[in-house]
């Protein structure tokens, strides 16, 4: 499924997350981010990325930046929770 996703948009950070090519979703995310540079989806999703390879410090950085963006994403809150209490 995501292969036929990425066949038809190979800059689709969402289905390489879902494929766990998780450094490659963080480099199609700041590429969005550069246009986009307000997205608060795009910064808890990079965020969520960075957690799965273990960059905390760099996720919580994304997740702050989400929050900030959008102070009602709820996911992106619990998602911090859960990293600040490693």
């Amino acid at each position: 499924c995501y292969d036929r996703v990425l066949q038809i948009d190979p800059t689709d950070a969402s289905a390489y997350f879902h494929k766990g090519r998780h450094a490659h979703a963080i480099e199609c995310y700041d590429e969005v981010l550069k246009i986009s540079a307000s997205n608060a989806l795009f910064s808890a999703q990079k965020g969520n990325a960075l957690a799965e390879l273990q960059l905390y410090t760099q996720a919580i950085d994304c997740f702050d930046k989400a929050i900030k963006r959008d102070k009602e994403d709820r996911f992106t809150y619990a998602n911090k929770g859960k990293l600040s209490s490693l």
